[in-house]
């Protein structure tokens, strides 16, 4: 043991920040830098002692945190040190798993297990270990093989899970050291206390239990009381009311008939202008790459060129997450996007699997570089390379817009959060900022006082449009500045220029109305218009 450590101890020596002090094997050290982590996040910071010591913990930490590191790290840990080299084999056919990792969503599921495998890479090449997802809404065949092969850890949903725990006698989870909860809040509001329950009764009493949530609801703090847990370390981040510190924010406020039109205008015109990223598909070499074409009289090739641009390589960097309130309002964007020429696919709470797999996939790979998704689907996405959150339907709660928001400008990355908001949720918005503890403002300041306020969330020559229409004087005038110039203490509301909102207002009738008439596409366009206006009412009550 004496010797492991020296070697560890040689191999944290560098670029490792503050990992090297919690002692850890070289195996999961180097899982750390293959993730690409060089110091550790606030949460795992504070968590990670507590985790390894082995005692019950309740962690709670805001989306996109670094929690999935935090809980992982001592699953490995102490598999290598109970069930490493010769102890992975000594149960034989009776053993059971090591550890259990449940997740609300599939998605999660998956997108944890992948994680799990490239932290534990070094782990599986140097032990036999296996490590296997069970998962709702998958074959259960494939599944009857993978539990026979006897796994160190599943990382499951907890429907599919329990009901394997039982329906088959041979399956067990007599020999479990380690369970972990992830978005713990989540699994509580789905409904899944039971199988909880069900999940932890068949697991020794002394096995360690880690429940991750972003918030504490009623429901959640009495499971930790009833036995479930012993004696559990809390800890907590003050994270949970903030945004991320990369995070840039911007509100546009329109009429209630104007967000399609500003929505269109947001995605098409104003993400773009940002450097490195190419939401639409389409960058500045490519428009140089056009003009020359047309020069010389090849109107059919470049538009060839312009099609095929679309989703260049580019699009990986610019990936944007639109948030709808219903399925209806899901499929109308998804469409209202890929009418206008854009490149969007959607996920809603009842899609099917392999549908919802296969459009995640395209989102990921940046063939579609926009999804439009409603608030039930999203709780499975974790992808950390969104650059851009948009709410189309504003959140009604301060928790739900930072929730929402914390999809953007993980790991350090910077991302950007756009409000789109109308008359019926101005209330909203208002009270997002006295929860934040920031004032409302539209970026105007006086030029005699220096004062380096924040411009309006439009690009660049939108906001010098807006700042010609709205100079109040001499001595007055809006900032301006353009999206790679924002910072986060930038947080303003504005509107989209007049002419440019007629403009585009006008588009979306056209799309929705005559121009594709006779079409499928503007027939279902146009079913789908009116099945959400009709249902508009209906969401605000509710």
């Amino acid at each position: 043991m004496a010797a492991d450590n020296t070697k560890n101890k040689s191999k944290n020596s560098g670029g490792g920040g503050g990992f090297e002090s919690l002692n850890l094997s070289p195996a999961v050290f180097s899982g750390i830098k293959k993730l690409g982590y060089r110091t550790p996040t606030p949460v795992q910071r504070k968590s990670l002692p507590v985790l390894l010591s082995g005692t019950d913990a309740v962690v709670m930490a805001r989306t996109g945190s670094g929690k999935t590191v935090s809980f992982l790290i001592p699953v490995l840990e102490r598999l290598l040190a109970v069930r490493g080299e010769s102890g992975s084999s000594s149960l034989g056919g009776s053993r059971s798993a090591f550890a259990v990792i449940l997740s609300p969503t599939r998605e999660l599921s998956v997108q944890t297990l992948k994680v799990l495998r490239t932290l534990g890479h070094h782990c599986l090449s140097q032990n036999s270990f296996k490590f296997i997802g069970i998962n709702g809404g998958e074959g259960m065949e494939k599944q009857f093989s993978l539990l026979s092969s006897h796994p160190d850890i599943i990382v499951a949903t907890p429907g599919r899970l329990a009901h394997h725990l039982s329906e088959i006698p041979d399956f067990h989870l007599r020999q479990c050291e380690m369970a972990v909860f992830d978005e713990a809040d989540r699994l509580f509001e789905m409904g899944f206390v039971t199988q909880l329950r069900q999940i932890c009764n068949t697991m020794p009493e002394n096995a360690q239990k880690m429940l991750f949530s972003a918030t504490m609801p009623k429901a959640l703090m009495e499971f930790t009381k009833t036995g479930m847990m012993h004696d559990p370390v809390v800890v907590r981040l003050d994270n949970e009311v903030a945004v991320s510190e990369e995070l840039r924010i911007g509100f546009v406020t329109c009429r209630s008939a104007e967000k399609d039109a500003v929505l269109l205008h947001l995605v098409r015109d104003v993400l773009p202008l940002m450097k490195g990223t190419d939401t639409t598909g389409a960058n500045v070499e490519d428009e140089e790459e056009e003009e020359v074409e047309e020069a010389d009289s090849k109107k059919k090739k470049k538009k060839k060129a312009k099609k095929q641009k679309h989703v260049g390589k580019h699009s990986k960097r610019g990936l944007t997450l639109i948030f709808t309130a219903t399925r209806h309002h899901c499929e109308y964007i998804t469409l209202l996007l890929n009418t206008s020429g854009l490149s969007a696919t959607q996920i809603y709470g009842n899609m099917d699997n392999s549908a919802r797999q296969h459009n995640l996939s395209s989102f990921q790979s940046g063939r579609c570089p926009i999804l439009v998704v409603t608030d039930v689907a999203a709780r499975g996405i974790d992808i950390p390379l969104i650059d851009h959150v948009i709410h189309y339907a504003f959140p009604p709660s301060a928790k739900l817009f930072i929730h929402r928001s914390g999809r953007a400008a993980r790991a350090g990355r910077i991302g950007y959060c756009w409000g789109i908001v109308d008359p019926e949720e101005l209330p909203y918005m208002v009270d997002l900022h006295v929860f934040l503890g920031r004032k409302l403002s539209t970026g105007l300041i006086k030029k005699t006082g220096g004062n380096e306020e924040d411009g309006d969330d439009d690009d660049d020559d939108d906001v010098k449009e807006t700042s010609d229409y709205n100079h109040s004087g001499g001595d007055e005038e809006y900032m301006t500045y353009t999206l790679d110039e924002m910072t986060p203490d930038m947080v303003h509301y504005g509107v989209v220029p007049e002419s440019i909102l007629v403009e585009e207002v006008e588009n979306v009738r056209r799309l929705v109305d005559s121009e594709l008439a006779g079409s499928h596409d503007a027939e279902q366009l146009s079913n789908l218009a009116r099945v959400c206006n009709n249902g508009k009412d209906v969401i605000f009550l509710t």
